[in-house]
């Protein structure tokens, strides 16, 4: 498929069919629907805004001769990663795919890689649904910046498990809403911390107070030792878990290589972890929670009348 695809025409007619089914789904599951909306806010016009799935209308349009010339446009030798886990060494691995791999060859010149850039901005989405989903972001440290390991453990404290701030607030103390979560994701050269929410309109106002008080507390005061060792500790001890399945190293394997061009070995980010102060956050906080950097973007039964003036 990657090396001497065919693309027969039946079968491209067929998987269109089932993309067209997919993108529905997505579009009838507002968990996932929220995320889709969001990314064609905040990213804009660059390709990270626009659904793997494609649209109803590209889909569409898909062509044989598309997917070919995509393919040699996108598919080079340069720039493939081939990456895998289990038992077997390194040498094994270049044994095996060399002889497939030797004559991969294109002439094309590369494509010019788009500068990232993010929009701000409140948008609404009105939908009939029972709940309005929510989900607000900002831009955070990329993958090789000094503050990615800070934005890692921000993040866990915010919102990213079952003792983070904004779970307990939000969850545990005032039962408002069933899921609510934060997460961090970082790029080669772009990187982005978001939290998301499903609650019910007439708890709208309450969780978004809630949320700015948070993103307040963690920009003007500083974490104590005990939660940040907390955080920590988990973040060790999910990394250590997560070593456990070959899936995620060799994912790791491949995103090191992309990223940074190297193996980063466990210990080393464990100590990056480690490594992050309560005035480090602090500080990266006061960067990111300014709201003048925020997308919001809202799915449900609500307009504009249901945001508080400090959150537009």
């Amino acid at each position: 498929m990657l090396l001497n695809p065919v693309y027969q025409p039946e079968e491209l007619e067929r998987e269109r069919q089932v993309i067209l089914q997919e993108i529905l789904t997505q579009e009838d599951s507002p968990e996932d629907y929220i995320h889709e909306l969001f990314s064609l806010r905040y990213w804009g016009e660059n390709p990270f805004g626009r659904p793997i799935t494609g649209s109803v209308e590209t889909v569409r349009q898909l062509t044989r001769s598309g997917l070919l010339n995509y393919r040699q446009d996108t598919y080079r030798p340069e720039q493939l990663v081939i990456a895998a886990a289990g038992r077997l060494q390194h040498q094994e691995l270049v044994d095996l795919v060399s002889p497939y791999f030797e004559r991969f060859r294109n002439g094309r010149p590369p494509r010019q890689r788009l500068l990232v850039s993010t929009s701000t901005g409140v948008h609404f989405f009105p939908r009939d649904l029972e709940q309005v989903h929510v989900c607000l972001g900002t831009p955070a440290p990329w993958a090789a910046d000094p503050d990615h390991y800070v934005a890692i453990v921000l993040n866990l404290i915010l919102g990213g498990n079952m003792s983070s701030r904004l779970f307990q607030e939000v969850r545990e103390k005032r039962a408002l809403c069933y899921a609510i979560y934060s997460f961090f994701s970082s790029y080669s050269d772009t990187g982005l911390l978001a939290v998301n929410a499903a609650v019910g309109p007439e708890n709208l106002k309450t969780l978004l107070e809630i949320i700015r008080i948070e993103l307040n507390r963690l920009a003007e005061q500083e974490i104590s030792d005990q939660e940040l060792q907390a955080a920590q500790e988990y973040l060790r001890r999910s990394l250590y878990l997560s070593a456990e399945d070959n899936d995620n190293r060799m994912i790791r394997l491949a995103r090191n290589e992309i990223n940074f061009g190297c193996y980063i070995p466990y210990e080393e980010i464990i100590a990056h972890l480690q490594a992050v102060t309560a005035p480090q956050i602090n500080r990266l906080a006061q960067k990111l929670f300014d709201p003048s950097n925020w997308t919001r973007v809202f799915l449900g039964p609500m307009t504009e009348n249901d945001i508080p003036q400090e959150l537009q």
